[in-house]
């Protein structure tokens, strides 16, 4: 008897002192780490107007079983300011994607403004890193419904449609911008294309097409991006101390296999 407590008294040591394995977080992807207390802040230049910013602050992140969401604020003067809640799910199958954008109030340089909800989604903001090849492409739509408030301010309901086609282009072995001088940089070139159509009608009011570059670092996220005649920087980051989760993978750079 004596012999057999022993036994179960080692058993439940050793059950108390063996190493808990934390869930794996498939949002803290190697080229967009998104952990919690995680702080990303840019600021925008335009030619014809001044600059602008905004930041991306993690606010919180929780697997269960083989996906991570994430919430995140989103917050700049351009938007008076106010926090956008924006939700992210991640898994080491599809990457990172877009789940949730509520009420955001877009002002347009005509005086006009748009509030849109994020209603549909498809495809993948950034899909895993071990499919980063150059040359690979991936799409991702984004379905809104809001509504449209003109000059004369009269609302009316609104459909938005952003489809974005993006293909890895090429690594850059480092880049300079006001947060640092950066290494290991991946290219993504996105073809953009947004419509906003009137609920119920068929042709859209309002159409943009243009091409904008993306620049991500190793460990660190988005560093920059050209889009639309405007320049956006990294001008500071806070990243807790926590590894690239493995499992989320990581590429070799430069490797094309």
């Amino acid at each position: 008897m004596k012999s057999k407590m022993i036994v179960l008294c080692m058993g439940w040591l050793m059950i108390g002192l063996s190493p808990v394995k934390a869930a794996t977080n498939y949002c803290n992807h190697v080229l967009f780490p998104i952990q919690p207390k995680a702080v990303w802040t840019y600021n925008r230049v335009a030619a014809d107007s001044e600059s602008e910013g905004y930041t991306l602050a993690v606010q919180g992140v929780f697997t269960k079983g083989d996906k991570t969401t994430a919430s995140t604020n989103f917050t700049s003067p351009a938007l008076g300011n106010l926090s956008y809640p924006l939700l992210f799910e991640c898994s080491a199958s599809n990457g990172i994607t877009l789940v949730e954008l509520n009420n955001i109030l877009i002002p347009l340089p005509d005086g006009s403004a748009v509030k849109l909800t994020l209603n549909e989604q498809s495809g993948t903001i950034l899909p895993p890193i071990n499919l980063l090849q150059t040359g690979y492409s991936w799409p991702f739509i984004l379905d809104f419904k809001g509504s449209y408030t003109s000059t004369k301010g009269k609302p009316v309901a609104v459909d938005v449609r952003v489809e974005v086609t993006s293909m890895l282009s090429e690594f850059l072995d480092s880049i300079e911008v006001p947060a640092g001088e950066f290494k290991n940089v991946f290219v993504i070139q996105q073809d953009v294309s947004i419509q906003m159509t009137i609920a119920r009608m068929k042709k859209p009011i309002r159409t943009l097409s243009s091409v904008r570059s993306w620049y991500l670092a190793e460990g660190v996220g988005p560093i920059s991006a050209e889009f639309l005649n405007m320049i956006t920087d990294l001008i500071s980051y806070s990243l807790p101390s926590v590894a690239i989760e493995q499992g989320v993978g990581r590429a070799e750079i430069g490797s094309d296999s």
